[in-house]
């Protein structure tokens, strides 16, 4: 455990958020490679055995991961600008493009290389989602002066309601990415809402009470899944409704850091590299395909699998995203340092 207390300086990175984004990350790896596979030859012929199929199935689904995401995106994006809104623009953009964009550019060309056509579909709409909030976000800022996050975010409901009627209820067609958007939007909302919720000044959280909430979630999250594959009632309209109960576990955990000072120190050096996990388990996941290697049971085949996956992940995080990050930063300090009128070309 490490003790990262929020000092005036480190106030605007919480080490804690690393380590659930790291989990959440793993979240959506075990989602689409399987857990371990302990339920392998079972018999699902047998009740018990389709029930117990069943339960491991559903252990872990990744659209829960996704929306915990875009939570903690709404947080983190807004907590530095908490006390007081940003000014220069175009040293926020360039480094929330640059952080984002080079590596989702890096992952989709190695994508297309392995032949693995899925990751457009299954991954990367949250990250076209994610570049939408980032620019959205001067508009939110400048709602929420004008009026509050409560009605922002009431607004952003409302706008979601009609779009769910029409899609779900009235099977409208509209474009996957429009509608994402718009029911993730509530999601990332509460994520800056949360930013200045004076999360700090509240009570400490016992340790009972923060698993009774993490374990409270998974069995959520479980749910969703299972009522997803199994019902009529499709994910996209739990998606959203998912992200209220995320913010208040987000909330206690930051409570709960807050007052210990303490977090995993593994986790959270494993979260300044998730982002790289979660748009590279997609590719690293052919790239271990066990047909590639020898069989070695389906314990083993698993953890190799995983461990490869991680490993590539990590190699992408150094050679991409990381240098990713040093340029973002750079070219933002370049922009904050530049005065407005320089900006503009001379006069012929």
């Amino acid at each position: 455990m490490l003790p990262f207390a929020l000092s005036p300086t480190e106030r605007n990175r919480l080490p804690v958020l690393d380590a659930i984004r790291f989990v959440c990350a793993c979240w959506v790896l075990f989602f689409h490679a399987g857990f371990l596979p302990f339920t392998a030859g079972v018999d699902k012929s047998t009740r018990a055995g389709l029930a117990v199929h069943a339960f491991s199935s559903n252990l872990f689904y990744g659209s829960a991961g996704v929306i915990a995401f875009f939570v903690i995106s709404g947080f983190c994006v807004h907590y530095p600008y908490r006390e007081r809104p940003e000014t220069n623009w175009l040293s926020y953009f360039s480094r929330r493009y640059l952080r984002i964009g080079i590596p989702m550019l890096a992952a989709y060309l190695i994508a297309r290389w392995v032949g693995v056509g899925a990751i457009e579909e299954g991954i990367m709409w949250t990250l076209r989602c994610e570049l939408a909030y980032y620019t959205l976000y001067p508009l939110l800022v400048r709602a929420r002066v004008r009026f509050s996050w409560n009605m922002v975010l009431g607004f952003s409901v409302a706008l979601w309601i009609p779009f769910a009627i029409a899609r779900l209820g009235l099977h409208i067609g509209m474009p996957d990415d429009l509608y994402r958007c718009v029911a993730g939007l509530p999601c990332w909302i509460l994520g800056a809402k949360l930013a200045e919720s004076n999360v700090h000044k509240l009570r400490p959280v016992s340790t009972p009470e923060i698993w009774t909430w993490r374990l409270g979630l998974w069995a959520i999250a479980s749910t969703m899944s299972f009522l997803h594959f199994h019902s009529p009632l499709n994910g996209d309209l739990t998606h959203t409704l998912f992200a209220f109960p995320v913010y208040f576990w987000l909330r206690r955990e930051i409570q709960r850091y807050d007052y210990t000072g303490n977090v995993s120190s593994l986790l959270a050096s494993a979260g300044l590299w998730s982002y790289s996990l979660y748009i590279m388990h997609v590719p690293g996941l052919d790239l271990s395909e066990p047909t590639h290697f020898a069989n070695l049971g389906f314990i083993l085949n698993w953890a190799r699998r995983v461990v490869m996956i991680l490993a590539i992940s990590y190699v992408f995080y150094l050679v991409i995203e990381r240098p990713s990050h040093w340029l973002a930063r750079a070219m933002s300090r370049r922009f904050r340092a530049v005065k407005p009128a320089e900006l503009l070309p001379a006069n012929s």
